[in-house]
């Protein structure tokens, strides 16, 4: 069969693929801090830190003290008040999101150069730029809307799919030396990838739950009670997600690093998951929480490879 890929296009992509690599995993990394980020801002209730977008009541830096705004500016913005450390948590998120944006286009127009080596690599990283085009857009409907649940609910969606994503690209990009998955092994990723989106769907309709809870004016120790069945069905569930770990971990001949990874995660999401509940939902936890997820989509991602890998 003949090389589909032309000798001068190898050697441009042997040249520049291991600082692409480590390009897109700065990328990852950043996408990681920003949904940390972005948790710790709705733990702490700063999500209208900043009552408008792109500006900061009104000012493209955000003010230090409430001397810095008119006398009825919480007529002008729903009644709001001003925190500063609230405002600039949420300030902070918003300056991590534009550099989220501008690594998104760097990887974009870095992928181009490969186009006739790995043209998937390309279509993922327009993706991940489109998504996080799409995230910001989200981020200002989260706020003009005034922390409607649902809204927040699909902006945590589409960080989750741009972690995965991304996340896919990285493991392309790493050295191909490992064994592939077996059939019968990716049949128990599968089934694992499977449950965990089921859960976390129902984690997600469970912080919806509590999103409600809160805008009720309930005490932090009452958002689970309130939520009924749903805790108690994402609770029993988590057991279900931990026998899929566990079989895939017995089951991922040659991947034992990271299906052993992914077991560790679940066990670690398990325990934080108590936490939150036995500690009457500590903010603290909740970032801690959201991150893991986003850790376990990383691990799951890692083992997709190309389809036709050029002799690098």
């Amino acid at each position: 069969m003949a090389n589909r890929f032309p000798v001068e296009a190898c050697d441009a992509a042997r040249s520049g693929v291991a600082g692409f690599r480590r390009f897109v995993g700065v990328f990852l990394g950043a996408i990681l801090a920003l949904i940390l980020i972005g948790s710790m801002v709705r733990s702490t209730g700063a999500g209208l830190g900043c009552p408008d977008w792109p500006r900061c009541f009104g000012l493209w830096v955000p003010p230090v003290s409430v001397s810095q705004l008119p006398p009825d500016y919480l007529l002008q913005y729903d009644g709001i008040p001003f925190n500063p450390i609230k405002t600039w948590t949420e300030y902070l998120n918003r300056l991590s999101g534009v550099v989220v944006g501008l690594l998104a286009t760097g990887v974009m127009l870095w992928s181009f150069r490969f186009w006739r080596v790995q043209r998937r690599w390309t279509w993922l990283s327009v993706a991940a730029w489109v998504l996080v085009s799409l995230n910001g857009a989200m981020g200002a409907w989260v706020v003009s809307s005034r922390l409607v649940p649902f809204v927040i609910s699909l902006h945590m969606m589409l960080a989750m799919l741009l972690v995965g994503v991304v996340a896919s690209l990285y493991g392309m990009l790493r050295s191909t030396d490992r064994p592939v998955l077996s059939a019968a092994s990716r049949r128990y990723w599968w089934f694992f990838v499977v449950i965990f989106l089921f859960q976390m769907g129902l984690g997600i309709q469970l912080r919806e739950l509590m999103d409600m809870a809160n805008h009720a004016g309930l005490a932090r120790i009452d958002w689970l009670p309130s939520a009924g069945a749903m805790f108690w069905v994402h609770r029993s569930f988590s057991w279900m997600l931990l026998a899929a770990a566990g079989l895939f971990f017995w089951k991922g001949q040659g991947y034992q690093k990271e299906t052993g990874s992914i077991l560790a995660l679940v066990i670690t999401q398990m325990l934080t998951g108590a936490g939150l509940a036995y500690s009457g939902m500590l903010f603290a936890m909740q970032p801690l929480h959201l991150v893991l997820s986003a850790l376990t989509v990383v691990v799951l991602m890692s083992f997709q490879r190309n389809r036709a890998t050029p002799p690098y």
